[in-house]
């Protein structure tokens, strides 16, 4: 494939060719019109003031129009509709009591302490044999 001049959709002027239309740097896409966007995009940003970009795409896309998300969400942020993320309402800090200091080592303990595996099945193994009837051993 040959690479050649390409003719640009929009007048275009090229400070390095010095010539008008022709362009040997790349393609120059026609601008879109966007109008039909902005309309339906302001019609339900004013009915729907907190739906955000996922949310309005979708009802967009619903009442038949076939435009892409890259463009939507382009026109979307041209027009400062994009909402700033609301942060997380927190509770205000309680004011705990100061932990109890103990007047020498080892006074008070954990109440969450943990057993060894091996005594918790012996204590089960234990209980399960204590139900079991002495007739049904002999």
């Amino acid at each position: 494939m040959k690479w050649g001049f390409v003719i640009a959709l929009t007048p275009v002027h090229c400070p390095v060719c010095n010539n008008q239309n022709v362009v040997n740097h790349g393609y120059v896409p026609k601008p879109k019109d966007d109008g039909p966007i902005i309309d339906k995009l302001l019609e339900l940003a004013d009915r729907n003031p907190r739906l955000g970009f996922g949310k309005l795409f979708p009802k967009i896309k619903r009442l038949g129009n076939i435009w892409s998300h890259r463009r939507f969400y382009h026109v979307y942020c041209e027009l400062k509709l994009n909402l700033s993320i609301r942060g997380k309402k927190r509770l205000p800090p309680l004011h705990p009591e100061p932990l109890a200091v103990p007047e020498a080592v080892n006074i008070c303990w954990s109440i969450k302490q943990k057993k060894p595996s091996y005594i918790i099945a012996a204590r089960r193994l234990e209980e399960a044999v204590a139900t079991i009837p002495i007739s049904a051993v002999t």
